[in-house]
């Protein structure tokens, strides 16, 4: 849809729709998490979804992050199957990246949600909000 934009900027603060976790234009898990698809391989998917958050990041700011000074917070949308518990554990995936590329300035608030399915079957999603110099 013409419409749809994959993120907005508002004064310094650059909002991010969620993006899927798709590599090589496939997603790289399909299913609910604790029923279809496992801990780590959730852990993996979140941590895919959150690099192309970093990528429009970059592309937004002419191929640099070094323009964020802060992300303030990651979006996440698991697809969990009954009796998953460890949404956690899979945010997990995109905060460990956060930290490995930002260090110090890696501390964000995080908003986990458990849903019974997302579009494409997708295990999950994952946006941000991120504050620019």
């Amino acid at each position: 849809m013409g419409v749809v934009s994959q993120f907005a900027l508002i004064g310094k603060e650059l909002i991010i729709s969620p993006q899927l976790p798709i590599a090589d234009g496939r997603l790289v898990e399909k299913g609910r998490v604790g029923a279809e698809v496992n801990l780590d391989r959730a852990r993996h998917a979140a941590r895919v979804a959150c690099i192309w958050n970093l990528a429009i990041i970059a592309h937004h700011c002419k191929g640099t992050l070094n323009k964020v000074s802060k992300i303030i917070s990651i979006d996440i949308d698991i697809a969990a199957g009954v009796g998953f518990y460890d949404h956690d554990k899979v945010a997990d995936g995109a905060s460990s990246l956060i930290e490995e590329i930002f260090g110090a300035n890696a501390t964000h608030m995080r908003t986990i949600r458990g849903v019974a399915n997302l579009q494409k079957n997708s295990t999950l999603q994952v946006g941000m909000r991120v504050l620019l110099k």
